[in-house]
């Protein structure tokens, strides 16, 4: 008769302790936000969660790297704008020394002298301007996405036109070609998050009604095991599994 009543009372404490644990997986869920903490909680599910993050994860690095060529344009056309614009500013210099009349030599000289010292801007700006520390207008540069693809080049000795003409090409390159692609990209994160989200994360009404119902059965078996014998525990318990 001992054994019997040891055997109930061990198989009621093994019920008690189901529900506890059930509890704890409700309240780790609650408090992670994911319905999917181990393996163990939903396998195949763990497997298709992992291969999104994986998808997820490319993405993200895709997005990155055309931020980063889009970044590299936008340093390249900022610097080519400067050049633009010494560039109008020696060519309305040099019609003014066309028609010197009633300039005086000293102007003249301080005319030119400007001329002199744009060209030498320029020079600084194709030989300094840098992105991460690379030169932008050695000649080495060329942005690319997909089979799409600009080359920066050497800017020394260009003439306004071909200044402006690089610049239009710099700009229609992140216009029609990296821009679209980080949209699309944006688009397909968010579909991609979404469907990682609906594998993986707690629905958190059903799993607060869940860990509600869960802990309420555990409370009331364990008063009632407090209210009966050993031989009739597991009994009891049986009524709140």
């Amino acid at each position: 008769m001992i054994q019997g009543i040891e055997s109930n009372s061990l198989a009621a404490l093994n019920r008690l302790g189901q529900m506890n644990r059930s509890s704890q997986s409700s309240m780790t869920k609650l408090a992670t936000g994911e319905r999917i903490n181990r393996a163990a909680d939903d396998p195949s599910g763990m497997i298709s969660s992992e291969q999104l993050r994986a998808v997820l994860a490319e993405l993200e690095a895709e997005t990155n790297s055309l931020q980063r060529v889009s970044a590299v344009a936008s340093t390249a056309d900022a610097a080519l704008a400067e050049v633009s614009e010494l560039q109008s500013e020696s060519a309305a210099i040099e019609v003014a020394l066309a028609n010197d009349a009633g300039y005086s030599d000293a102007e003249r000289d301080a005319l030119r002298a400007s001329v002199a010292s744009n060209d030498q801007a320029i020079e600084r700006i194709a030989t300094t301007t840098t992105f991460n520390g690379q030169a932008v207008f050695d000649g080495s540069v060329e942005l690319s996405v997909g089979e799409s693809s600009v080359a920066i080049g050497d800017i020394r000795g260009l003439d306004a036109g071909a200044v402006n003409e690089l610049r239009g090409r710099l700009g229609a390159f992140q216009k029609d070609t990296v821009e679209p692609r980080i949209n699309a990209i944006g688009v397909a994160m968010e579909n991609v998050a979404a469907a990682e989200s609906i594998v993986r994360d707690t629905d958190y009404a059903s799993e607060t009604a869940e860990h509600s119902r869960v802990q309420a059965l555990s409370l009331t078996a364990m008063a009632a095991l407090g209210m009966v014998g050993d031989q009739h525990r597991e009994a009891v318990l049986g009524m709140f599994g």
